[in-house]
């Protein structure tokens, strides 16, 4: 909610995510329209659906060194 002009505005945004302002005579008024077309807003979209967990197609990560991590031999050579 804003005031600009002398007026105040409700602000929300609709059901497919559009901005939306309209401007009312006191604060009183703004803030319960605003409060009603966030509720309407929030009624109308969809609900989400629960999908069950499936198990990733992907593969796990590898065990084990990585091939460009020097091992402690060479570490200790590079460091002379």
């Amino acid at each position: 909610m804003i005031r600009k002009h002398g007026k105040w505005f409700a602000d929300w945004k609709d059901e497919n995510g559009k901005r939306k302002r309209k401007a009312l005579k006191t604060k009183h008024a703004a803030l319960t329209y605003q409060t009603q077309q966030r509720n309407k807003a929030a009624a109308k979209k969809d609900p989400p659906t629960e999908r069950p967990s499936r198990p990733s197609s992907k593969p796990g990560r590898k065990t084990g060194r990585s091939a460009t991590r020097p091992t402690p031999s060479h570490a200790a050579s590079r460091s002379k």
